[in-house]
């Protein structure tokens, strides 16, 4: 098949082309990254091009791709430092895609979402009938995102959107830094110390598995629902996290316990997927974090003083 993936060039990116390219399929990319200095293995193609661009229709004629996949919510082509005119300029980009490949009735669209489009809440599983209701700008832009895919899933297209539930994996580039277990090692290398609650429980998905849930998507020949959420199903509290965090890092860190925190972090139910499709996740957070924290503080420790050692 020919695939289009439309976002940046992270780690989560290599890893879905890595995996495509296994099954002989033929990857193109759309990103608004400029050319200077771009590098990207093992595809066909790659479009540099703003996602609002007329150009768009020109791409996707020229591929005809049986699947899209837009990264969505992680695409860091997105800058949310200024949310209201990013957030416009996403939906747009969104639809400007979505407009002219649903024109092409050839193939299947798939949107990729994440657990931000809920609001902090007390901890509980959400389903994929809950209302959303998000607590950043950032998510309330990906909601929209969602809500503009299931219009024209309305009207007949093949449109899937998959919500991905705290997505964690290799902390190499600045593209790597948007999760839950970056944050963690990024304030543990900045303060010494990370500051985390034992009652507050989050369930954290690998990019590997992640993109394996993804592929069967896309290669499947129906699906029964529009939406479906992607979820390891492996509970772990934040305290927990900061503990594998802090057990890979090379200076000693300390783990704060964090009481009264109003913000309370979601857990999505992958029910609806597994039952569909099957669901086994190979990587597991309280060992894969600890070989990551460990990795980014080797890299940083040259680079980076640590907050102790800078006085």
């Amino acid at each position: 098949m020919n695939i289009l993936l439309v976002g940046n060039a992270g780690n989560f990116m290599r890893l879905m082309i890595n995996r495509l390219n296994k099954e002989g399929h033929r990857v193109f990319v759309l990103t608004e990254e400029p050319k200077k200095g771009y590098s990207l293995k093992k595809v066909f193609e790659v479009y540099h091009f703003s996602y609002e661009d007329a150009c768009v229709r020109e791409v996707l004629e020229s591929i005809m791709p049986q699947v899209v996949v837009f990264l969505g919510a992680y695409d860091h082509n997105f800058s949310w430092n200024r949310v209201e005119n990013t957030a416009a300029s996403y939906a747009a980009g969104l639809t400007n895609i979505l407009m002219n490949y649903t024109a092409l009735k050839k193939g299947r669209f798939v949107y990729l979402s994440s657990e931000s489009v809920f609001g902090g809440g007390s901890a509980q599983f959400m389903t994929e009938d809950d209302p959303t209701g998000a607590y950043s700008k950032k998510g309330q832009a990906i909601a929209i995102g969602e809500d503009i895919c299931k219009n024209y899933a309305r009207m007949g297209n093949d449109v899937v959107i998959l919500r991905l539930d705290h997505l964690y994996g290799e902390i190499r580039k600045k593209e790597d830094t948007d999760t839950i277990c970056a944050d963690m090692c990024l304030e543990a290398v900045q303060t010494g110390e990370i500051i985390a609650s034992q009652n507050e429980k989050i369930m954290l998905l690998h990019e590997a598995d992640a993109v394996e849930f993804i592929y069967q998507i896309m290669v499947a020949k129906d699906h029964k629902h529009t939406l479906y959420q992607l979820s390891s199903g492996e509970k772990m509290s934040r305290y927990e996290l900061a503990q594998a965090v802090a057990a890979g890092m090379e200076n000693e860190v300390s783990i704060v316990e964090e009481e009264n925190k109003k913000y309370r972090e979601v857990m999505l139910s992958g029910k609806r997927y597994d039952e569909e499709f099957g669901s086994r996740v190979l990587h597991h957070a309280e060992t894969d974090v600890e070989k990551i924290a460990a990795y980014f503080s080797s890299c940083l420790l040259y680079t980076s003083p640590s907050p102790r050692e800078r006085g």
